[in-house]
């Protein structure tokens, strides 16, 4: 091995000019010895605790969140090893953060937010349909993408060529008339043949047709298994979620989370209907349990509850009061996407730029039950299923989905 002070001119070979960088030699050598052999017990996967997978992603800069529950288990901690290097490649666009639902067991997709003309925020969903932008109501197929890692299958908006951002990357004066074949082409990464033929041209002044574009994110999505026997989801998932989230996302982003609430019955009125929840392993945990009462037409307002009611389902009438102290409780006409075109029943909370159903002074942060009721206080229909724990530091709402079957 060449000494590197035998690289210095003759002129600069004196004792103090040698031994420094002899020293730096060695230091250099320590540190890539140090760092071959972390890289070798990594590459082959030689990891057999915890502070392993930690001591892993600290090497890359990453803080892996390790609370408890789900987040304390060594399937998570797998997840978070062999999807860090993807998601640092794919840092803040679409496919990384379907490797972050991918490590929740959840199912989703991420959008810019607009805000509108009742000043609240909406995602930026019908000007551009991008490719690799999923509805979350959609089953998606899982695949292995080039890590071998089985994700939802997504493409880059740009389909593999220069990455690009999720939203338009371009500052605009307000005003501003934007003729779709000058500019919209220009961007990067944007495909002319998802530019929609009809528009012409648009205003950014766009309070009128679409809304104004801000730097806040939502990331939609449901529930794709159950952590246990009792809780579909729980706190310390959500954090760990979020602490992952802002470590992904752009300094200057701020993230909403939507989790989409699927609730099932049957259209035939007074007979139960049950659904399991599994976990990964496609073990049954728990279920849900519905039962339709009435005419959803008429829904009013929906009221969540923290499980007050263990009787039977089908001994509920139209007068009966499941939940006597409602958690939350949200007038149907004050709701955002509002459909009631049975068999379903859908709607959404508005999303503002800090909008948290749960708020850090409520004491019970979970919830396991639904009644529906119309204008004259008849129930309509009842839903309870395993705990929902929502963690009130973050900017949270709910859509709501109401499905009666055959």
């Amino acid at each position: 091995m060449i000494k590197y002070s035998a690289l210095l001119p003759t002129v600069d070979q004196n004792k103090d000019n040698v031994a420094l960088f002899d020293t730096v030699q060695q230091y250099e050598q320590g540190t890539l010895g140090y760092l071959f052999n972390k890289l070798k017990k990594w590459i082959t996967k030689d990891f057999v605790d915890v502070e392993d997978y930690l001591d892993y992603a600290y090497q890359f800069g990453f803080d892996i969140t390790y609370l408890s529950g789900y987040s304390s288990t060594l399937k998570y901690l797998e997840k978070e090893k062999i999807t860090l290097i993807p998601r640092l490649l794919n840092r803040s666009n679409p496919k990384s953060y379907q490797y972050i639902f991918y490590i929740f067991n959840l199912k989703g997709n991420v959008y810019p937010l607009l805000k509108t003309e009742e000043e609240d925020l909406a995602p930026f969903t019908s000007f551009l349909t991008f490719p690799g932008f999923i509805d979350v109501e959609q089953t998606l197929d899982r695949d292995q993408d080039d890590f071998g890692i089985d994700i939802d299958t997504i493409q880059t908006l740009d389909e593999g060529e220069d990455e690009i951002d999720y939203y338009l990357k371009k500052t605009l004066d307000s005003g501003s008339n934007l003729d779709i074949e000058d500019t919209l082409d220009e961007l990067p990464g944007i495909p002319h043949a998802i530019i929609p033929a009809t528009l012409s041209n648009w205003t950014l002044d766009i309070a009128d047709v679409y809304g104004a574009i801000t730097r806040h994110i939502l990331l939609a999505f449901r529930i794709q298994f159950g952590e246990s026997s009792t809780h579909q989801i729980t706190g310390p998932s959500w954090l760990a979620l979020h602490g992952d989230v802002k470590q992904n996302k752009r300094l200057v982003e701020v993230p909403h989370y939507q989790l989409s609430l699927p609730l099932n019955g049957l259209k035939v009125q007074n007979k139960l209907y049950t659904e399991s929840v599994y976990d990964e392993e496609m073990n049954i945990l728990s279920s849900y349990e519905s039962v339709n009462i009435g005419n959803l037409n008429t829904a009013h307002r929906v009221y969540l509850g923290s499980g007050e009611y263990t009787g039977n389902l089908l001994a509920l009438l139209p007068a009966s009061n499941p939940i006597t102290t409602p958690l939350k409780n949200f007038l149907i006409s004050d709701q955002k996407d509002i459909s009631k075109s049975i068999p379903q029943f859908l709607f959404k909370n508005h999303i503002y730029e800090n909008t948290r159903i749960f708020n850090t002074s409520d004491t019970i942060l979970h919830f396991s039950e639904i009644a529906v009721k119309d204008s004259s206080n008849n129930l309509l229909f009842y839903c309870r299923f395993p705990k929902i724990e929502i963690n009130p530091t973050v900017f949270h709402t709910f859509d709501f989905q109401f499905n009666l079957r055959d």
